[in-house]
């Protein structure tokens, strides 16, 4: 499917002859082959002397049942014979669709809007009016704008309107051919340059044609619409200043008969012998109750009675005291009125003395509450912090407390330990300078651990002496001294880990690290 709107590009054309060439044109596409509808359009722009909006758009519908062929093709330029084709040659910078139709395109101008574009817009209108009587168009798009699929789309649409593909060729797309739903729902109408052209040029020869025959009838057609003329004015006077008659029922038919009958012979009576000839001649029925007129070929027309005058329509209402009653009935009831508006103003005052006075209760009333609320909140929330902050202070000191008595415990314990190791140290010192080197299962030890002063020295020093031996390849030094200052702090772990297996010493071992490491990280956070 292609779908190309406002594609702005330049039209080419020839008018007896002569070549033209316009840049200031639009291209609408529309072709899908899926339900073989199509739908083409040139637009442009023009600035309308009268009338709003005064830029619109005038378009050239392309219908596709008129596209005899449609050529695509790569050209250099829009104009033969440039300076711009003759340095580069070889290069195409166009893509050109020409039209061939069996019709001109129609021109769309908007309903009811003269058609008298401004001075700078008259090129432009006198191109799409020419463009409107041609049947073979070319467009000329630029490539670099398109995109290469619509590219390849548009090389295969003349196989798509091609002479051979007939009953198959693409139809009018309904919706983009709606003049109804241009101009913002105002609606389009189609324009024919040449009807257009051709009804000037049959009221220009009827201007100025002969007038023998009108001067010649132009007495008679004088006279008939004076008479017409007064005939119908004296109608309308008949109608305007009588009243109609009212309705009589069927016992009265004879009175009016008899009364018609009478006014009849009077009027026949009094007539003159000229006026005679000219009167109606009535015809009695067959039960002799009712004139009947004779037919108009039978007698002539009756003479047209004189015109009435002014005089004759005056009435008793025009009588001077009556118009002096009605001016003073007008007048009091002008003054009724004013004295309505005054206390209408007077009462427009005091409703509006009544909303001022009401909107500064409202105020006072927005403010004060803020306050109120303001203030009760301030005050709960003072007594829920006073709550709240003496638990808070109470659990924070006696967990303040609780710390600071585990962390005396602790430096009690590790200074007496440190005094015990220190005393084992001085022992193991004098131990070494008496036997040369301390060996597990040894004599000199065995004398040695004999002299033991601390409990459990002896558990110690053997699990500190397996963990070096077993472990040392394992424990950077930083954790074999960790993991010997939990074996001093806990003499008894020293007695299980001898007690042990492989296995649960290594587990032990893991669990001093660990548990050690948790000690250092929690102080360090702790200070």
């Amino acid at each position: 499917m292609i779908d190309l709107v406002a594609r702005p590009g330049q039209a080419s054309w020839e008018v007896e002859g002569l070549a033209r060439h316009t840049p200031d044109l639009k291209l609408d596409c529309f072709v899908d082959t899926t339900d073989r509808t199509a739908f083409f359009s040139l637009r442009g722009q023009c600035t309308l002397k009268t009338g709003t909006p005064a830029h619109v758009s005038l378009f050239l519908f392309i219908y596709p049942e008129d596209i005899q062929s449609l050529e695509v093709s790569y050209t250099s330029s829009p104009l033969p014979h440039t300076e711009e084709q003759e340095a580069v040659p070889d290069m195409d910078r166009f893509i050109r669709l020409r039209f061939i139709m069996t019709q001109p395109p129609s021109l769309v101008a908007p309903k009811h809007r003269p058609l008298q574009p401004k001075h700078r817009s008259e090129a432009l209108f006198d191109a799409l009016q020419s463009l409107a009587t041609v049947k073979d168009i070319s467009f000329y798009l630029d490539p670099s704008s398109l995109p290469i699929e619509i590219q390849a789309q548009l090389v295969c649409l003349p196989s798509i309107f091609s002479s051979a593909n007939i009953h198959s060729r693409p139809r009018t797309h309904v919706n983009r051919a709606s003049l109804v739903r241009l101009y913002g729902g105002a609606g389009g109408q189609i324009v024919n340059p040449r009807t257009t052209a051709s009804e000037a040029t049959h009221q220009e020869t009827d201007e100025a044609g002969p007038t023998n025959s009108t001067h010649a009838a132009s007495g008679v057609l004088q006279d008939a619409a004076q008479t017409s003329t007064a005939t119908q004015t004296r109608k309308r006077s008949a109608s305007a200043s009588g009243f109609l008659p009212p309705y009589l029922n069927r016992h009265d038919e004879r009175d009016i008969a008899s009364s018609s009958n009478h006014r009849f012979e009077s009027a026949q009576e009094n007539a003159s012998p000229s006026q005679e000839s000219t009167q109606f001649s009535l015809t009695p029925d067959r039960n002799g109750k009712r004139p009947r007129l004779a037919t108009p070929s039978d007698l002539d027309l009756p003479s047209l009675p004189p015109t009435p005058t002014a005089a004759d329509f005056l009435e008793a209402s025009t009588d001077p005291s009556k118009f002096y009653t009605i001016r003073q009935q007008f007048l009091t009831r002008i003054a009724a009125l004013e004295t309505r508006n005054e206390q209408l103003l007077t009462r427009n005052v005091a409703l509006e003395a009544r909303v001022e006075h009401s909107s500064k209760l409202e105020d006072w009333f927005r403010l004060e509450v803020r306050q109120r609320v303001g203030g009760e909140v301030t005050r709960q929330l003072d007594k829920l912090h006073q709550k709240t902050g003496r638990k808070w202070e109470e659990e924070i000191r006696q967990e303040v407390r609780d710390q600071i008595t585990e962390d005396v415990k602790e430096e009690l314990y590790e200074d007496a330990t440190k005094q015990v190791l220190r005393r084992m140290a001085t022992v193991l010192v004098e131990a070494v300078d008496g036997s040369g080197w301390l060996v597990p299962g040894s004599t000199a030890c065995e004398n040695l651990l004999s002299r033991s002063v601390v409990p459990g020295e002896n558990a110690l020093y053997a699990a500190v002496a397996d963990v070096q031996k077993t472990h040392a390849e394992e424990m950077s030094e930083e954790e074999m001294a960790r993991v010997m200052d939990y074996l001093e702090q806990n003499p008894l772990s020293a007695v299980k880990y001898n007690a042990c297996g492989e296995t649960m010493r290594r587990y032990f071992v893991g669990q001093w690290k660990a548990d050690t490491r948790r000690r250092r990280s929690w102080g360090m956070a702790r200070w």
